[in-house]
């Protein structure tokens, strides 16, 4: 059985919300939690009484010191995150969703791996389900197209972070794309991560209670664009290309269904920053959409069922 570095420490934030009757994971994270040390840092953004109630139960049934139960309105994933990451203590944490699958043993070996490397993040891979239809990321190489591995399916929840690459409130105020910015906004290169090339998380995708389900408005997508735009534009932003990259992606993907047109008519003065952007980076953003179009992730095609 794979062994927690106690001198360091992991903490897991978990955000909850609608979740009545649909608690089995979140239950196996804590009884796993239990038996590895592992602090779960459980925030409810509190929409009803009943997903109250059956956390109630399910955390105070164990009295174990491995579990923090925090409730409140926050309104947004991200929020919620930015809550539950002012009560982490240990040097390490990582993100999990209460309606998906965390293969714990590993997560703690890829930690005491990164901490033995001395880099300050660790990135695993991330298995999608969505009915019978099951992929595995890609194996992670750790050549000069790591940072378009990366963009091409992000998976912050594969991760794992070293508290002092996280910026305080890291997470956007967004309902769609809030991962995208926190991995942009990262105090760390991606190129000085450790790599590790087994399967430490299980997204499912296809329930009707899940984010993934709804699709993203044009303006909910010119917002994400405009603050990835704002990060790139940071004096303090270390992951330039990695931003663009993101850019390039979501373009990519919006104009796939001829989506891109709405989202420039809601917001034509956007796109023209965009079209800066990429003719002042024209060498990067034309080997971002080649890599882009050559590598689609087996994973995207269970997520579109194709």
């Amino acid at each position: 059985m794979a062994t927690l570095n106690l001198s360091q420490g992991l903490s897991v934030v978990i955000p909850v919300a609608n979740m009545s009757g649909k608690l089995h994971f979140l239950e196996a994270m804590i009884n796993d939690a239990m038996r590895h040390s592992i602090k779960l840092i459980i925030v409810h953004d509190k929409h009803d009484d009943a997903t109250s109630d059956e956390l109630s139960e399910l955390i105070y049934s164990r009295q174990n010191g491995h579990v923090t139960f925090l409730e409140g309105k926050f309104g947004n994933p991200g929020e919620t995150r930015n809550h539950g990451l002012l009560f982490c203590e240990t040097d390490w944490v990582t993100f999990w969703d209460s309606d998906d699958q965390v293969y714990v043993e590993n997560y703690i070996d890829m930690l005491n791996e990164t901490i033995l490397s001395d880099a300050k993040l660790g990135i695993g891979l991330i298995g999608v389900s969505k009915e019978k239809h099951y992929a595995r990321s890609d194996k992670i190489e750790s050549d000069s197209s790591l940072i378009l591995q990366i963009a091409n399916f992000p998976g912050f929840t594969r991760m794992i972070y070293h508290k002092s690459i996280l910026k305080e409130n890291i997470f956007p105020d967004l309902r769609f794309g809030e991962d995208l910015v926190f991995l942009a906004a990262l105090n760390v290169k991606f190129t000085d991560s450790h790599i590790y090339n087994h399967e430490v998380y299980r997204y499912f995708v296809g329930n009707e209670y899940q984010a993934t389900s709804s699709k993203p408005t044009p303006e909910q997508i010119t917002k994400l664009l405009g603050l990835l735009i704002s990060l790139f534009k940071a004096p303090a932003t270390i992951n330039q290309q990695f931003v663009v990259a993101l850019i390039v992606k979501i373009v990519l993907s919006r104009s796939k269904n001829r989506e891109i047109f709405f989202d420039i008519a809601s917001n034509p003065k956007l796109f023209t920053k965009i079209l800066i952007i990429f003719l002042k980076n024209p060498s990067f953003v034309f080997g971002a959409i080649r890599y882009f179009l050559l590598n689609r992730p087996k994973v995207v095609s269970v997520i579109h069922a194709e």
